[in-house]
């Protein structure tokens, strides 16, 4: 129950010997200790820094809040370099997406840093942001207790005015090979498009609740599992009603935070695939590319998200390709995921099984 809500344990042999020194040579004066996972040392440094002594490149401020502990360096005319090292206490839901018992970076939180470090970089608040072409060209794993981590931004140089960008993230470990790679356009508010009619039911696929598909088939933890509720399964799409996160609940040393694009509900988009490829093919899948996601305005999302997804491959094709359209329940859209595609295998059943907290209440 305490892992099911983000609270890890302290062991119990060091638990108990924490209690004992604290009881036998703590002072007095002492009311309150608190023991377990968090940079102490480097908070303190933070909250005891002196006027003066911040250095400004590096990112503790403003709504991007996953950029947070890092830095942003201008690398040349129209480009910048953001570094950070990723580790579990900075990026907690890292310990919430492990394949293989291995934490690995989600594909939609790296969408969230390419955006986020394109528009800081920028220095824009757009309206209304399009990521474009987004390839995945090899997972990033936690092998060790940190990642450190490069995003490389560079302006459009044929039309700078159009705020295009192109951003790639890599493992900064030398060795050079690009992991993801995206286009940033930001943009006004335009009109968003009308959310797809719900699915009509053809009997095909089995019903799942999301509860039993969280502890059978998919292995992420509370901060992923966005999905309240599967309204529709079918041979053509699926329908999902989806809780958006919290960015704060992602990046423990933001007081505050905005989302550019949710990654729990582009996520939860990849979760529905996973779940309706086990449904309609027996195997399970994981993202690769998406061709476009637009985000409509700018504001949170609303706390109940509506999700049309429709397949456009035939279930046979290993992979999956499809569009998905996220909105109120007024019908109004405030996100769309262009050209998404899922690549099958029943060696990735593996995965599944549930998370080790098992599934938050839903």
């Amino acid at each position: 129950q305490f892992e099911a809500r983000g609270v890890r344990l302290v062991e119990a042999a060091a638990g108990r010997r924490f209690l004992l020194n604290e009881l036998l040579y703590g002072p007095t004066a002492e009311v309150e200790l608190v023991a377990g996972d968090f940079p102490w040392e480097r908070e303190e440094t933070r909250l005891s820094a002196l006027p003066g002594q911040a250095d400004p490149t590096v990112i503790a401020t403003g709504p991007r809040a996953l950029l947070y502990g890092g830095r942003l360096t201008r690398s040349g005319p129209g480009a910048w370099r953001f570094a950070k090292t990723l580790d579990l206490v900075s990026d907690p839901y890292l310990d919430q997406h492990r394949l293989d018992g291995v934490p690995v970076l989600p594909f939609a939180v790296a969408v969230e840093y390419m955006a986020a470090a394109a528009v800081a970089a920028a220095g824009l608040e757009p309206d209304a942001l399009e990521v474009e072409d987004v390839r995945l060209y090899q997972g990033l794993r936690l092998a060790r207790e940190d990642l450190p981590i490069g995003i490389d931004v560079r302006a459009d140089p044929a039309a700078p005015e159009r705020q295009r960008f192109d951003a790639t993230l890599a493992a900064a470990d030398g060795a050079g090979k690009i992991a993801y790679r995206a286009t940033v356009r930001a943009g006004e508010t335009t009109a968003g498009e009308p959310l797809l009619p719900p699915l009509a039911p053809d009997g095909a696929l089995a019903a799942v609740a999301a509860e039993d598909a969280y502890r059978r088939w998919l292995f992420h933890g509370p901060l992923f599992q966005s999905i309240a509720r599967i309204d529709a399964l079918g041979q053509r799409g699926f329908d999902l009603v989806l809780t958006p996160s919290r960015a704060a609940d992602f990046c423990p040393f933001a007081e505050r935070g905005e989302w550019l694009i949710d990654p729990a509900v582009v996520d939860a988009l990849f979760q529905g695939v996973l779940i309706w490829s086990r449904h309609a093919r027996g195997s399970a899948t994981l993202p690769n590319r998406i061709g476009l996601i637009r985000r409509f305005g700018r504001g949170g999302l609303p706390d109940e998200l509506i999700a049309r997804v429709r397949i456009h491959s035939d279930p046979s094709h290993p992979v999956t390709t499809g569009d998905a359209v996220f909105g109120d329940a007024g019908g109004r859209v405030c996100l769309a995921v262009r050209q998404f595609e899922c690549t099958a295998s029943a060696a990735l059943n593996r995965l599944g099984g549930g998370w080790a907290g098992g599934a938050r209440g839903l």
